[in-house]
């Protein structure tokens, strides 16, 4: 007999459209259950993500690695490519860590990550906004994702981080290779839906990345200038150490471009798309543009690009009766979370005037909350506030097909076509 629980299929086109929909039945029936082909268990309800995603001493964060391939594809792959996977993936983003080295290694960012930088990160983000509006304004239709909010969101973060405009296309590809091979640690080899040539490519185009962008952190340490990696650089330790390697460096480097791109990225595609929905919405943000702020925590509630977040346990224990035993995955169902009726009531309805939008789990909870969140929130209202001050009756194409990166961490959108009123788009003022 199939239950609810065998057809969940995280990684399935109907899934990705709309996994809050897609989750319901399970939120109802089964809250924690056993998914063999991902060899986890599954949590689903807010209460227990959340309680989970607090407790590092029971769910270690530690439970990704890279994919592998066959044993033979993996044996074919070069010992350092391995490496520089394992480094990037398994051993340096800080989404892998727990304390008391996540500790350090977020302490240390953040003394870097200050409020001061981010606030001129977002000062920047209109003009940014405009000049890529600027590029497209008379065309009448853009692909609102690769033409405008990709390209906004890494531009803002690499000035952040000091990188050069010609090598951000590089580094934005690299972090898609980083989100596409990373896996839980349990995953046996060859269990994925990627070829073996696809997962040996991969290898090989990490590290190439790796070589081109230490080098880059490489120079900033002997030439620093005025910028986060320079300011990751220059921390030092009681000593007088240099508190940070040239790798973790680069590892944060991932991280904050991570979170600074491709979930603020898809929050503006999403968005336009519940707005286009919503036309009365639209008209009640032109008379009170205090309401975006909402527009963004709804969302983020709703269609956040985080879906799924794994953890390790570390001891034996269990969640709603169902006994999890030590060394066993969990796969935390952040787009469940978010969508539990039992917290959102009605769960699939976009509704801007939610009491507690702001429980969502879109950024996390406890220790690993987003970093980037204090500037993806402002970078998402001021791109989405200028794309309707510049283009009026802009509208997304709802019947165009949606294609996703085919990831278990994250629902990156691709595509998505809009069009306006090409007479009236020159409204810079």
């Amino acid at each position: 007999m199939t239950t609810l629980a065998d057809a969940f299929d995280p990684l399935s086109a109907a899934y990705l459209d709309d996994p809050q929909a897609a989750v319901q039945p399970l939120l109802a029936d089964s809250p924690v259950f056993f998914h063999e082909a991902l060899n986890s268990f599954v949590v689903t309800r807010h209460e227990d993500v959340r309680a989970v995603l607090t407790d590092f001493e029971t769910f270690s964060s530690g439970a990704y690695k890279a994919l592998e391939p066959s044993v033979e594809a993996l044996a074919t792959i070069p010992d350092e490519h391995k490496r520089v996977a394992q480094l990037v993936i398994g051993g340096g983003i800080l989404l892998n860590l727990d304390p008391p080295v996540h500790t350090r290694e977020r302490k240390a960012a953040q003394k870097a990550f200050t409020r001061p930088r981010v606030k001129d990160a977002s000062d920047n983000i209109a003009a940014k906004a405009d000049a890529l509006i600027d590029g497209f304004a008379d065309r009448g239709s853009v692909d609102l994702m690769q033409d405008f909010a990709y390209q906004l969101t890494l531009a803002v973060v690499g000035d952040m981080l000091g990188l050069p405009s010609e090598h951000l296309p590089r580094f934005h590809a690299w972090i898609g290779e980083v989100f596409g091979l990373m896996s839980p640690i349990d995953a046996k080899p060859g269990t994925s839906a990627r070829s073996d040539a696809d997962i040996v490519d991969a290898y090989t185009r990490m590290y190439s990345a790796y070589e081109f962008f230490s080098a880059f952190v490489a120079d900033r340490r002997e030439n620093p200038e005025d910028d986060l990696t320079s300011a990751m650089l220059g921390l030092t330790d009681e000593q007088g150490e240099p508190l940070l390697s040239n790798d973790a460096v680069l590892a944060h480097m991932v991280s904050i471009t991570a979170a600074g791109t491709d979930t603020t990225a898809n929050l503006i595609g999403n968005t336009v798309r519940y707005l286009t929905e919503r036309p009365a919405l639209l008209e009640e943000l032109k008379a009170d543009e205090t309401l975006w702020e909402k527009v963004v925590e709804e969302s983020l509630r709703r269609a956040g690009i985080g879906l799924h977040l794994f953890r390790y346990t570390t001891r034996d224990t269990e969640i709603r009766g169902v006994p999890i035993p030590a060394r066993s995955m969990v796969l935390l169902n952040i787009a469940a979370a978010n969508s539990d009726p039992s917290v959102f009531p009605d769960p699939l309805a976009y509704d801007i005037h939610r009491p507690n939008l702001g429980e969502h789990l879109a950024f996390g909870s406890g220790r690993h909350f987003c970093i980037g969140s204090p500037l993806a929130r402002p970078e998402a209202r001021i791109a989405l506030q200028t794309l309707y001050r510049r283009l009026p009756g802009l509208k997304a194409d709802l019947e165009e097909k949606q294609e996703y990166l085919p990831a278990l961490t994250v629902r990156a959108m691709l595509n998505q076509t809009v069009t306006w009123q090409e007479a009236d788009s020159d409204q810079r003022a």
